[in-house]
């Protein structure tokens, strides 16, 4: 299926949705920037705490912290250097999960992560 088909099949069906879901949806990729951003300032202050010896942490803690923000890092340049039409059809195809969620298309077991299709 090419991600055309997939744009417009999906700017068709999610135009009908309530306002009030693609907003939800538009405002997470909005904010999902400075978002990450202050979670890396708060994990580096952990870490620049540790350093200080203000509030010493175990070794392991440490480098949870470290290796969290390395992480969030290269999330935050994944964000930044995607193209404006790529995220333009992942808030499409997510407001089109909502949408086929809300329609209880999707099994969800009590334990589990995951949501499956009823009928794939």
């Amino acid at each position: 299926m090419s991600l055309l088909f997939v744009f417009h099949h999906t700017a068709r069906v999610s135009a009908a949705l309530p306002q009030s879901i693609r907003e939800m949806v538009t405002q997470k990729y909005e904010r999902q920037e400075e978002l990450l951003t202050n979670i890396i300032k708060q994990q580096q202050v952990k870490v620049d705490d540790h350093l200080s010896g203000r509030k010493l942490l175990d070794e392991e803690e440490f480098a949870h912290h470290q290796r969290h923000i390395q992480g969030l890092q290269r999330k935050l340049y994944a964000t930044k250097q995607k193209d404006p039409q790529m995220v333009k059809l992942e808030i499409e195809h997510e407001i089109e999960l909502q949408e086929r969620m809300l329609a209880g298309e999707f099994i969800w077991t009590p334990g589990s992560d995951e949501l499956v299709l009823k009928n794939p």
